[in-house]
């Protein structure tokens, strides 16, 4: 069995539930929890899955602390703060530290293409000012740019930047990462590419952030557990029925148009409304009742979201 490090396991990046006006629901912020909780996995408040940079500071603030106050003691907390302006960063984690959030999570800052020098100033300067542990965030999708290898090698070495969240699609970059850090003890790695999580993890990664769990987090737990223990045979049947799941608004499909998806599809289980925040719009009406339709073809293994959120 693989010895696990400090950060590891199943880290959710947790969808944000807005009412139809936009303001946080509370309700199903609590479901969604509980579901987390249950299934033994750590939330990521305010990342892309949910849609942290679309949302005003404020509320930012407001989402940490009732995620607190409904969770109490009962989960580890990690929370994006990224933003286009550093010091908005600074200032979100100062006040989610205080709210009791463990762990930073934060991308390149988009807009500015920044060189690889730049990237190594900015995670430097920003992990120099923060009051708890920096996760790295790669995802180039979003952010145009690729960390490169050799920057990430740079920055591991600073005492608190504790890991990698890797969403980049590539094999390549997969197996010389795990090859890099799967035995570096100071510094995890966590893939975020959903259909890769029993490759990442059977080849040392040490956790999971799929979207997809948002659905079914007992599955990735399960998965989790699995490629832990070392059942290859188990993990990759695990994967397998996730993978419809996943690219039911994953694949081939606008990158726009993977939330919007997976909201309605939290929906059909009464988890999360369709509601999402500009720039981001919902689907047209007929989009969305294909998509309800469509559903009934996935197999979500028994898995009965709603009567565990109770």
């Amino acid at each position: 069995m693989k010895k696990q490090k400090k950060y590891h396991g199943v880290v959710i990046p947790m969808v944000t539930p807005f009412n139809e006006n936009g303001k946080l629901d509370i309700a199903n912020l609590e479901r969604l929890l509980k579901l987390y909780m249950d299934a033994k996995s750590i939330p990521f408040i305010l990342g892309t899955t949910g849609e942290g940079v679309s949302i005003p500071l404020t509320m930012r603030v407001e989402i940490i602390e009732h995620a607190v106050k409904i969770a109490g003691n009962r989960t580890q907390f990690y929370a994006g703060i990224s933003d286009t302006c550093p010091i908005n960063s600074i200032i979100l984690a100062q006040e989610f530290y205080q709210l009791g959030v463990n762990v930073f999570v934060c991308h390149i800052p988009p807009y500015y293409p920044l060189l690889p020098d730049q990237i190594i100033t900015f995670f430097q300067s920003l992990a120099d000012k923060l009051p708890a542990p920096l996760m790295l965030y790669n995802i180039p999708a979003t952010t145009k740019v690729s960390i490169p290898l050799d920057v990430i090698e740079k920055l591991s070495e600073h005492k608190n930047i504790i890991g990698l969240k890797d969403s980049e699609r590539s094999i390549e970059r997969m197996e010389t990462l795990a090859e890099r850090y799967r035995n570096r003890e100071d510094f995890a790695i966590f893939n975020g590419w959903t259909t890769k999580s029993s490759y990442a993890l059977l080849s040392g990664f040490d956790g999971i952030v799929p979207s997809t769990a948002n659905l079914i987090p007992q599955l990735f737990t399960e998965l989790f557990d699995y490629a832990v223990a070392g059942d290859k045979e188990k993990a990759e049947h695990i994967q397998d029925i996730i993978d419809p799941i996943a690219d039911f608004h994953q694949q081939e499909i606008p990158f726009s148009h993977m939330i919007p998806i997976l909201k309605v599809m939290m929906d059909e289980f009464e988890l999360c409304g369709p509601t999402v925040l500009p720039p981001l719009t919902r689907l047209e009406a007929r989009q969305e009742e294909q998509i309800r339709k469509s559903m009934k073809e996935l197999d979500f293994a028994g898995f009965e979201p709603w009567a565990n959120a109770q």
